[in-house]
């Protein structure tokens, strides 16, 4: 595999900004696995395990409002990365500033839904250690810091489009360790959520601001307004969107609209265990990525230009770097996760070798169909696939409603769900 792509670095431009990017993405990914490693005992031993429950719980709440772009940040990013194929610069415009209106009408509303649903908050709320009070204020933290996501989301598909995936990516990588840090020294010093969310929101609009400036500075045309906003280049954008909408909905249901019914039906202690050993099991999934993330824009460019040869190359090196990086580590945490989850959390969240074993499988089956759809996602077609995605993960969301089993059976749950998108995936690349 390293032979395969020491070879593929020659190959001019594409393959550098490959490593570029690939890099980029290894470094924010260690980040991640660092952060997420550390927030686990710290939190659980400033907060309990509810109160560590409580808190992924209530860090749900940005993904589901990112989800209310309709899917425009990444049509957007192949949109403008065709746009620059093309050389046309008014394309790019357009449609730029046709999403960003979008988004601030967006931003308006979900910012009066949450005022409403934080003035509505019960009084007296059975979920972790902190007052009603602090929840109320932390919601209103993680709603500003989501807003702030969606302005991000705009900024970044300039970043891909004009060959600075990786610059973008190296940025947005320290990001992350700036935010754990702020919060795990939050809940080490004695506060509660409101400190942690506020130091988690600070670092988001810091990143917005910078983005904006740089942007500013080396891609003019891209200034955001709405002069260039235009009617028919949004509609012209709507279905892949929503389309895009769907994968991204179906994501969010599989990894965190189950732990919020798990934490609405077993606790939030259930959820932290759930939660925490799905993060170990999709370790892989992080890993697998750093290449198939990059390589999406080149995927972009190979098929508007026609060049299959460069096409089936990239998937052919995303599969193999999949396959290698996500089955061992399943093979290992079927057999160790239920030790590394101990460990990790101080014998304060158990767990049995099957719970590993199902999500394991889950997270190595969801990395071998994610890297097979990367062609259809670059020209906007995840719609040939999206849907069947969001009824099987919403299914998983649902069940500890319905059939109110243990975090075996919903990780059974979930492994089956895997697999069904896995075959429609397959007959659609085929």
């Amino acid at each position: 595999m390293f032979h395969r792509f020491s070879s593929f670095r020659s190959r001019g431009a594409t393959a550098r900004r490959l490593v570029k990017g690939f890099g980029a993405n290894l470094l924010g990914k260690f980040w991640i696995a660092a952060v997420q490693l550390l927030l686990v005992p710290v939190l659980i031993s400033a907060w309990g395990a509810d109160g560590y429950g409580a808190w992924l719980m209530l860090t749900t709440i940005p993904l589901y409002i990112l989800l209310t772009d309709f899917g425009m940040g990444n049509a957007l990013a192949v949109e403008l990365t065709r746009a620059i194929t093309r050389k046309d610069e008014p394309m790019a415009r357009r449609a730029l500033q046709s999403v960003w209106v979008f988004m601030c009408l967006i931003s308006g509303v979900v910012l009066m839904i949450a005022l409403a649903a934080v003035l509505l908050w019960p009084t007296n709320p059975e979920v972790g250690p902190f007052p009603s009070s602090a929840y109320r204020i932390a919601i209103m933290l993680v709603v500003i810091e989501a807003l702030a996501g969606l302005q991000q989301a705009v900024l970044r598909a300039v970043f891909h489009a004009t060959h600075r995936y990786a610059l973008e990516t190296f940025q947005q990588s320290f990001s992350i360790p700036a935010s754990g840090v702020l919060v795990a020294i939050a809940a080490s010093s004695g506060q509660g959520v409101v400190i942690a969310a506020a130091a988690s929101a600070l670092v988001r609009i810091a990143m917005v601001v910078a983005y904006g400036w740089q942007l500013a500075r080396l891609e003019p045309w891209s200034r955001l307004g709405w002069a260039a906003a235009d009617r028919n280049t949004f509609r012209r954008l709507m279905s892949p969107s929503l389309s895009a909408l769907t994968l991204s909905l179906s994501n969010a249901l599989g990894v965190q609209g189950v732990l919020l019914t798990i934490g609405w039906t077993l606790g939030p202690a259930a959820a932290g265990i759930y939660g925490a050993a799905r993060m170990l099991t999709r370790i892989p999934l992080q890993f697998s990525g750093l290449l198939v993330r990059a390589s999406l824009p080149e995927l972009t460019r190979s098929q508007e230009a026609g060049n299959t040869e460069l096409t089936h190359r990239l998937v052919r090196l995303n599969m193999r770097l999949t396959l290698a990086s996500a089955l061992p580590v399943a093979f290992v945490l079927a057999i160790f996760g239920p030790y590394f989850l101990s460990l990790l959390s101080k014998g304060a969240l158990v767990a049995d070798h099957l719970l590993f074993v199902f999500l394991g499988a889950a997270a190595a089956i969801c990395t071998i169909w994610t890297t097979l759809s990367q062609p259809l996602v670059a020209l906007n077609r995840q719609g040939e696939f999206a849907y069947i995605a969001v009824l099987c993960y919403g299914l998983v969301a649902l069940q500890p409603l319905v059939l109110h089993q243990d975090l075996t059976f919903a990780a059974g749950c979930a492994l089956l769900a895997e697999v069904a998108v896995f075959l429609a995936v397959l007959r659609k690349t085929r």
